[in-house]
């Protein structure tokens, strides 16, 4: 039982990892896609207020169909959307392609997260569910975080911005591998059903969701251009110094 619980999380935390490096891995290189895409700032924001969008949109649909059908199925539907969107991305030869797959990812990024928060809830023993959620959540942090770091580096390695994307969705698609093959069968729990105009009218959910866009979404904000900010200030006091 242990096994299968550490198992679980292990799997849930692989998944989280690899379907949130496509929450920003167009960032890293955003400068490089908007000269050769030619589009302006605003519109590279865009990029990433598109995904979320479709992000935010699949949280409570996610969710129920979670509920509905289990974490592990939806999970697995889901990464599939983000493989697909991703390698649509690294096909993209116009602005307007880039922003309806990343877009399109937007809906399993969204669906991935939800679903994975409820696989962890119906395999884990609610005596250990705290600490798992933990993890899983900062193995999302890790992912999009650590592909603001490994961009670059892949853009150096290959010498095209396309194999940025073919990559990360590589990556989603090994851990739908690892996840359809290890990940436990899930054991449907009694869902206790609560009409939605009262949980939108609970004040702690409110509070709740507050705080997750003041860290978690400001984060995001911030991580899509802390490189260019990172050149910028590098530039600066370079020539502070030289002069």
């Amino acid at each position: 039982m242990k096994s299968n619980t550490q198992l679980s999380l292990l799997c849930a935390c692989i998944v989280g990892f690899a379907y949130s490096a496509n929450y920003t891995n167009h960032a890293p290189i955003a400068e490089l896609l908007m000269k050769l895409f030619s589009y302006d700032k605003a519109s590279a924001g865009l990029l990433t207020t598109g995904i979320f969008t479709t992000h935010a949109l699949m949280q409570i649909p996610g969710g129920m169909l979670a509920d509905k059908y289990g974490g592990k199925k939806v999970l697995l539907i889901a990464l599939m959307v983000v493989c697909i969107g991703n390698f649509g991305i690294s096909t993209s030869t116009s602005y307007e392609a880039l922003l309806f797959w990343k877009i399109f990812v937007g809906f399993g990024t969204g669906t991935s997260f939800v679903s994975g928060a409820r696989y962890i809830a119906q395999t884990i023993p609610s005596e250990r569910l705290h600490m798992s959620q933990g993890y899983y959540g900062a193995s999302i942090l890790l992912g999009s975080g650590f592909v603001i770091f490994i961009v670059p580096r892949l853009v150096e390695l290959f010498g095209a911005w396309n194999y940025v994307f073919v990559s990360t969705a590589l990556l989603a698609l090994i851990a739908l591998i690892v996840f359809m093959l290890f990940a436990p069968k899930v054991q449907m729990k009694v869902i206790h059903q609560t009409n939605l105009a009262k949980l939108l009218g609970t004040k702690r959910l409110w509070l709740l969701g507050s705080v997750q866009m003041a860290s978690f979404g400001m984060s995001i904000a911030i991580g899509s251009w802390i490189t260019s900010f990172i050149g910028f200030v590098t530039r600066y006091f370079l020539a502070s110094f030289w002069w």
